[in-house]
């Protein structure tokens, strides 16, 4: 649907819109719940969803490029008279069989058996489920520098002012792009990468920091310290879901949808684990510990961008699902130029 360029902002605006979902969620519910009870807020997230849906339902119009084909060949046959009249459609419908095999299993098989996909789901999960961990590791941090409990979910704000800096690292992907086209060089998945290695050290540094300014270990420093740090985990939250998203869309182009469902399960399943780990994590280790253990594997994410930059393009050259993709994409690119 988008070429190169495009896709910078496609991508970005659709990670930040979604991850500013989950950093205000907990700012919500904490107050609707102090308010409004359990049933209260259950009620009010039925009714939101609801109106939502229908809004959505009514408004949004059909752009499945397949299905505006068939409906247009439809209508010439019907003008035309001619029955035999038939739109080239690789989009079918498929049958019960191949649809579990390829919608239900293909994730799963990429996730196995394609290291890139593999990576980049492990990792851009565990950025995103950080967020879900924080809702229940947050709050008790804050109350510790004398927080009330709606106050102590406020520090969340700090996450969602760090997703919005993510617009200003596109320039420098926009500038990639520019600077390849310029030159007539072709534009290889590796060289928007850029972010990954920014989000990475950021993440590493912002939790880091974040670890040794909170109490137990430290109650003289003022609260507003730690919470400059989230916004760094915020900005490198983002920055690392949005690059890795984009990684894999460039890498598989055509199986795409079936990589991003491999990141998919695996996001849910980490958002669905992390919260129960945290309270026993952080009642055990303590709040310093307990975040530094955090810290360690965000430094581990460190030696993921040199690998990809370096081994990438020879990793995606033994894949058959990225070679096809890239057959199929410089044949019915939409690309400007190529791009």
């Amino acid at each position: 649907m988008f070429n190169s360029r495009d896709r910078v902002w496609v991508l970005c605006l659709w990670a930040i819109v979604a991850n500013l979902g989950l950093v205000t969620g907990p700012i919500l519910s904490t107050f609707i719940v102090a308010d409004l009870n359990w049933y209260g807020f259950a009620h009010s997230n039925s009714d939101t969803s609801t109106y939502k849906s229908i809004f959505i339902l009514l408004t949004l119009r059909e752009s499945r490029p397949s299905l505006l084909l068939a409906r247009e060949v439809a209508q010439l046959r019907k003008v035309t008279g001619i029955e035999t009249l038939q739109g080239l459609n690789p989009d079918r419908t498929p049958d019960l069989k191949t649809f579990v095999r390829t919608a239900l299993f293909r994730p799963v098989r990429l996730f196995f058996t394609e290291l890139i996909v593999f990576f980049v789901s492990v990792i851009s999960a565990i950025a995103v489920a950080l967020v879900y961990l924080f809702t229940e590791a947050l709050p008790p941090v804050y109350e510790d520098f004398g927080f009330s409990t709606r106050q102590a979910c406020l520090p969340f704000i700090a996450i969602g002012v760090g997703l919005s800096f993510g617009f200003f690292t596109r320039y420098i992907d926009l500038h990639i792009i520019d600077k390849h086209r310029q030159k007539g060089q072709p534009l290889l998945p590796e060289h928007k990468l850029t972010g990954f290695w920014i989000g990475a050290f950021i993440l590493t540094v912002g939790l880091w920091s974040f670890a040794w300014t909170v109490p137990p270990y430290r109650t003289d420093l003022h609260w507003m310290v730690s919470v400059f740090c989230l916004v760094l985990v915020g900005y490198s939250l983002n920055e690392i879901e949005y690059v890795l998203g984009g990684y894999l869309t460039d890498s598989y182009l055509s199986y795409a949808a079936s990589g991003l469902a491999a990141l998919a399960i695996v996001r849910a399943l980490l958002s669905a684990i992390l919260p129960l780990v945290a309270p026993p994590m952080f009642s055990n280790l303590g709040n310093n510990m307990a975040i530094s253990v955090l810290a360690i594997i965000a430094t581990m994410f460190c030696a993921i961008p040199p690998l990809f930059s370096r081994f990438g393009k020879q990793i995606r050259a033994k894949s058959k699902f990225a070679k096809y993709s890239l057959r199929m994409y410089n044949e019915h690119s939409v690309d400007e130029d190529g791009y």
